[in-house]
């Protein structure tokens, strides 16, 4: 008790080195089932609990006591802290987070206002990995927390891990080094030592935690990993629904497809008969356009309906891969490697150690812990093994492939649902469009088919909406292909002069008859 007196007000722990020296310390014991956060509350909390004079202990300062003091010499008088301290820390609300890719625990104090976005900075400075490939995970519904989220709606103190947080691009990344108590260190770099009863009863304690602690780390593991297996199938499942709604936009956008195939090879048709007969040409400039451009979105339409195809079959494999039972590969991977034997090893060590005469009888004695010490290295060995092995598992691989395979499926359907809608707008305006110049032709035909008959081509211009007489020609008119050659145009060139000829001729000889018949000489005075 003297050296604990001696203890400043910051000190809340003291006890003997290996080597029998006193120390003291403002923190406790990493070699506690205890987050971070939690731990730098309750040290706080332990440095005014552990004031050693009394009338210090638990006031918010205890240079400011007044006991004893005069009236007239009081200052301002301290106040009971303690009690309220102590609500302060357990109304606190802490998130404990796994991580998979480095194989750790990490834990942060929330406020309901804490937003997952926020929660993911956090984890960026510990763990290195950016904000945007993180992946959070609740373990209660399997499902991936997006950052606008409140962290509070996934606090729940009955459970040992709340959040897992993955690596969109590596399951398993740079893993963290373990935490190994300084006890079990010096056991491992001198495993020949001896250990005097203190410092045996340090070392079997400190070797019983290490032993928990790593199998408490692998049973999260392996919950990561299921709970990401889980969440995949989910997500599989939401991107059916997705395909599903797309799917049936998809169907009536080809339907609309089809109409407007009939309504193009109809009306080429129509035109291409009222060309070879040359009837009407002069009011069809504006549907060249309109044939264009469907051409151009039922070409769009066909590449989106082949792609969508492929789409179909890349999801369908996905959700047939997801579906295939990974429990049975990663039950036998935990049947190979798990920390049962090693517990119970350490459990009946640690029993015999205190059955036997050196724990109760021979205490002054020093001895080797030759079996603590393989138990030790053990675990450290089984470690290693665990992380290098799981890195190689197909069922591993298969969750990393899935996982970014249906991150571009999604993408996919989104990008496959904005062209759907456009193409749909723009097939509604299409038809409009060929409506507005079907209706406007005819309208241009009743209203000037009297004076159309006589005006040459080139002064009639026709617009989409309007047709108006008299401007220049539009853009919309269908050039008339010359089909005849120089040597067909030279004879035609010369029957229109026969023709010419003949009709001057056929002139002549009518009014040379006409002459004929008309009486221009009177022979009357041959009858006297």
């Amino acid at each position: 008790m003297p050296l604990v007196k001696k203890k400043s007000h910051d000190n809340i722990c003291v006890f003997e080195s290996f080597h029998g020296d006193v120390t003291y310390s403002n923190e406790i014991f990493e070699e506690n089932h205890i987050s971070k956060p939690f731990k730098s509350l309750i040290e706080e909390w332990l440095k005014v609990a552990l004031e050693w004079d009394p009338k210090l202990r638990g006031r918010d300062s205890p240079s400011k006591v007044t006991f004893d003091i005069p009236s007239e010499s009081k200052g301002v008088a301290s106040n009971v802290v303690i009690y309220n301290m102590l609500e302060d820390i357990l109304s606190k609300k802490i998130i404990k987070v796994f991580s998979i890719p480095t194989i750790s625990n990490l834990a942060y104090e929330i406020q309901d206002i804490t937003t997952v976005e926020t929660l993911k900075t956090w984890i960026c400075k510990d763990i290195n990995i950016p904000v945007e490939d993180q992946i959070l995970i609740s373990q209660m519904n399997c499902t991936n927390i997006s950052n606008d989220e409140f962290v509070l709606k996934y606090h729940n103190e009955n459970s040992s891990t709340m959040l897992f947080v993955y690596n969109k691009n590596n399951m398993l990344g740079e893993v963290s080094a373990p935490f190994v108590p300084k006890s079990v260190q010096r056991c491992l770099e001198l495993p020949k030592s001896l250990y005097n009863y203190r410092n045996s009863q340090d070392l079997y304690h400190s070797a019983f935690f290490f032993v928990i602690a790593q199998m408490d780390m692998y049973d999260a593991l392996i919950n990561g990993i299921f709970t990401r297996a889980e969440c995949l199938k989910l997500e599989s499942k939401q991107l059916l629904v997705k395909h599903n709604s797309v799917d049936k936009s998809l169907g009536k956008l080809l339907a609309q497809s089809e109409i407007l195939v009939k309504m193009r090879e109809q009306g080429q048709e129509h035109i291409e008969s009222l060309k070879e007969n040359s009837i009407g040409t002069n009011f069809l400039g504006g549907f060249s356009k309109i044939f264009k451009d469907s051409d151009e979105y039922l070409e769009k339409i066909q590449k989106l309906n082949n792609a969508w195809s492929q789409l179909t079959v890349r999801l369908q494999s996905a959700v047939r891969r997801i579906n295939e039972s990974m429990s049975s590969d990663l039950n036998g991977f935990v049947t190979k490697y798990n920390y049962q034997n090693l517990f119970s090893n350490a459990y009946k060590t640690f029993i015999s150690h205190k059955k036997s005469d050196f724990y109760n009888n021979n205490r002054e004695k020093e001895k080797q812990c030759p079996e603590i010490v393989k138990i030790c290295y053990d675990c450290l060995k089984l470690r290693s093994k665990i992380i290098q092995d799981l890195q190689h598992q197909q069922f591993l691989i298969k969750l990393k492939d899935l996982s970014t395979e249906l991150t571009k499926i999604s993408d996919i359907i989104i990008n496959a649902t904005d062209n759907t809608e456009r193409l749909n707008k723009d097939l509604v305006c299409l038809f409009d469009e060929f409506n507005t110049c079907v209706w406007s032709t005819i309208s241009v035909a009743i209203r000037d088919a009297d004076n159309l008959a006589d005006v040459p081509y080139s002064v009639v211009s026709f617009q989409k909406r309007d047709f108006k007489i008299g401007d220049s020609v539009s853009s919309h008119c269908i050039p008339v292909k010359n089909k005849f050659d120089n040597t067909v145009r030279s004879l035609i060139t010369e029957s229109l002069k026969i023709r010419q000829n003949h009709t001057n001729l056929c002139e002549k000889l009518n009014s040379q008859k006409q002459l004929l018949q008309q009486s221009i000489l009177d022979f009357s005075f041959l009858n006297n």
